[in-house]
């Protein structure tokens, strides 16, 4: 990631939750640390974890877990899920800027993505978690009966398994749970 898409997708990220006067210090990165800390992080083809990557990322100045996740997100939707306030919450989990709580959260979507089936992705089920919280903080209620699947000769068998009617049909009441063991 070069230094104009770092400060867009800051920009972008601060539009989304709860104002940070971080922009300043984000805008302090040099390009080439940028560079290092991006390349570091999304190098495909190496068997690297979460957590590395998160930690390559969060070296930069204003970057926290879920700004990573954010970026994460975007590099692999088929295994990360943005770290957003209202999806965290949907799962269980506190409300926690921890790379503790972001592993945790991953892990559940992912779980859950699985679950699902399909072409589900954790990235998907994030922004399902995501479009019923807001559902709900505007009394919209977001709990539509399955409907058979318009193609009966998908592996897809209902609409809660297929992700091109997330936004609109029964995806937005996707629930997931966390292991209380694991917090």
């Amino acid at each position: 990631i070069h230094h104009p898409t770092h400060t867009q997708l800051m920009q972008w990220k601060l539009g989304r939750g709860k104002f940070r006067p971080l922009m300043s210090r984000l805008e302090s990165n040099r390009a080439d640390a940028i560079e290092s800390c991006t390349r570091a992080a999304f190098q495909p083809g190496r068997k690297t974890t979460l957590k590395q990557r998160v930690n390559a990322l969060t070296q930069l100045c204003a970057i926290g877990p879920a700004t990573a996740s954010a970026a994460l997100e975007v590099f692999a939707p088929q295994q990360y899920a943005f770290f957003a306030d209202e999806a965290v919450e949907a799962t269980g989990l506190p409300r926690e800027y921890t790379l503790k709580c972001l592993l945790m959260f991953n892990a559940a979507v992912v779980d859950k993505a699985r679950e699902l089936g399909g072409t589900w992705t954790p990235a998907l089920v994030g922004r399902a978690l995501w479009a019923r919280a807001k559902c709900a903080v505007f009394g919209i209620d977001c709990a539509v009966a399955p409907t058979p699947n318009p193609n009966p000769t998908s592996s897809l068998t209902h609409m809660g398994t297929n992700p091109n009617t997330m936004a609109t049909k029964t995806a937005v009441s996707v629930a997931v749970t966390t292991p209380k063991a694991k917090r």
